[in-house]
């Protein structure tokens, strides 16, 4: 009992770490073309309607114009 009393007041630090310079601040698409098809599958009820609208809000808060078609 009384290990985990200590184990459970021990704290681990955590260091920071630094970015290098050289790494890319926005990927660029491998594709030649502007857009990307998204799918989304799941049964009824599954919540692809409220994650369809979070993608839209998402890419709209980052810049980007979404074009959304429900079928």
């Amino acid at each position: 009992m009384a290990n985990e009393t200590v184990a459970a007041t021990q704290t681990t630090r955590v260091e920071p770490v630094e970015l290098s310079s050289a790494a890319p601040r926005v990927l660029e698409p491998a594709r030649g073309y502007p857009g990307a098809l998204i799918v989304v599958e799941g049964i009824d009820g599954s919540g692809k309607s409220t994650q369809l609208y979070l993608l839209k809000r998402w890419l709209e808060i980052g810049g980007r114009v979404p074009l959304l078609l429900f079928a």
